[in-house]
C-alpha cells in the first residue's frame, strides 16, 4: 500500500465512533457536521500530495507518528534523509 494512504486509513477509528451515536435531535446532526468539517479541514491541510510538497508532507506525518520511516523504503535515500531531517525539526 502506498505510504500516503496509510495515515488516512488510520483516521477511520475516530470516524467510526460517530456511526454508533443515535441521532435523536437536529443538534446531533449539526455536531456531526462540525466534526466532519473540522476533520476535512485537517486532512486538506495535512495531505497535500502535489509533488513539490511530498517531502514536507511525509516529514510531518513521520513527526506526528502517522508514518514510520521504514514505510518510506521505496524512496530515494537522499529524499528519505531529507524527510528524516525535517521530521526532527
Amino acid at each position: 500500500m502506498r505510504s500516503y494512504v496509510l495515515p488516512i486509513l488510520k483516521l477511520k477509528p475516530s470516524l467510526l465512533r460517530y456511526r454508533q451515536i443515535k441521532f435523536t435531535e437536529a443538534k446531533d446532526v449539526w455536531r456531526l457536521n462540525d466534526f466532519l468539517s473540522a476533520k476535512r479541514h485537517e486532512v486538506d491541510g495535512k495531505y497535500d500530495f502535489r509533488y513539490p510538497y511530498l517531502i514536507v508532507v511525509f516529514a510531518r506525518l513521520v513527526k506526528e507518528g502517522w508514518l514510520q520511516p521504514q514505510e518510506l523504503e521505496g524512496l530515494d535515500p537522499s529524499k528519505r534523509a531529507k524527510i528524516a531531517a525535517l521530521s526532527r525539526m
